[in-house]
Order: structure tokens, then C-alpha cells, then sequence
């Protein structure tokens, strides 16, 4: 697994969440991991996040509201 991986995966059970993800790419397809990262480090939850997104519109979805809520952090 990759350090940057390892690194989310801890950030993850800290925060009493599962990470499976094991490459980069499974990390976003998913739809879910890369939101909840991005709820972790601010500590706020994302408006209008599925989830359980179950289809690829709904992932891509949750996935683009994480990225426009940290675009708007200016982070």
C-alpha cells in the first residue's frame, strides 16, 4: 500500500471509519472515501453527500460536491 494510503487509512480509523481502499484509483471510484477525507480534515460534514452512492452518477457526484466544498475552503 502506498504511504499516502496508509496515512488515510489511519486518519480513517481515528476517526472510527473503514478504509479498503488499496490503490489510488479505488479511492475516488468509490464515491464515499474521498468526501469523508475531506470531512475529516475540516471537521464539517458536506452538504448533499450520498452516503452510500450506488451507481457512477451518484459517485461522481459525491466527488465533485468534496472537491467544490474544498475549492470554497481555499484550501
Amino acid at each position: 500500500m502506498k504511504p499516502i494510503l496508509r496515512i488515510i487509512t489511519y486518519l480513517f480509523k481515528k476517526n472510527n471509519l473503514i478504509n479498503t481502499n488499496d490503490t489510488y484509483d479505488s479511492f475516488f471510484d468509490d464515491g464515499a472515501s474521498f468526501p469523508q477525507l475531506i470531512e475529516i480534515i475540516f471537521n464539517e460534514k458536506i452538504p448533499q453527500i450520498i452516503s452510500n452512492p450506488m451507481d457512477t452518477f451518484q459517485k461522481k457526484s459525491n466527488n465533485d460536491k468534496a472537491l467544490q466544498f474544498l475549492f470554497e475552503k481555499k484550501f
